[in-house]
């Protein structure tokens, strides 16, 4: 949720050549210079995997992920929503952003879908209504955890009520809240 231009500053690294090789692949590959590529990966390191590894948060497949989750009827799904996967983002929001609002909620959901890669988020904000898109490709018992997971925070963050939809690959929360 970055919106201003930063300044920049010239710095000189060593690498090793087949990492330098690799860098220059991706960014023909991409079609972005060698520098905004290591931008993005210093910016994800900062911005997440610093955290990540001190909540020892685990990276899986989303196939493990949806074969894991599968196994559970709605109601368990819920149930781990709200009493572990909620909590251990709460803990990760609360050290991380060091206060808990509207904003620092936001942010922290745009890190874990931009980082975690399992979904796409999109906010809208027209003044005091929010409305949050979750897009993923894992079925309905995904929403029902995402979309659980998301409520659980917004209420325990703000103690405002959401409207939740959820479908096969969607989940929808819509607020109103003031920042």
């Amino acid at each position: 949720m970055q919106s201003q231009k930063q300044r920049t500053v010239l710095r000189t690294f060593r690498i090793p050549e087949d990492l330098n090789n690799k860098l220059e692949e991706e960014s023909n590959l991409k079609r972005i210079n060698t520098s905004s590529i290591v931008n993005s990966i210093l910016n994800k390191y900062e911005q997440w995997d610093t955290y990540a590894k001190r909540f020892r948060f685990i990276s899986i497949t989303k196939d493990t992920f949806v074969r894991l989750i599968s196994g559970y009827d709605e109601d368990e799904i819920i149930r781990f929503a709200d009493e572990v996967s909620s909590r251990a983002v709460l803990d990760f929001m609360s050290f991380k952003f060091g206060k808990l609002n509207i904003r620092s909620f936001l942010e922290c959901m745009q890190l874990i879908t931009s980082y975690g890669y399992m979904a796409e988020l999109e906010i809208k904000n027209d003044g005091t209504y929010y409305s949050l898109r979750i897009a993923h490709t894992m079925g309905r018992k995904v929403s029902i955890y995402f979309g659980q997971v998301t409520k659980d925070l917004l209420h325990y963050i703000t103690e405002i009520e959401s409207e939740l939809n959820i479908s096969e690959n969607l989940v929808t929360l819509n607020f109103v809240a003031k920042e």
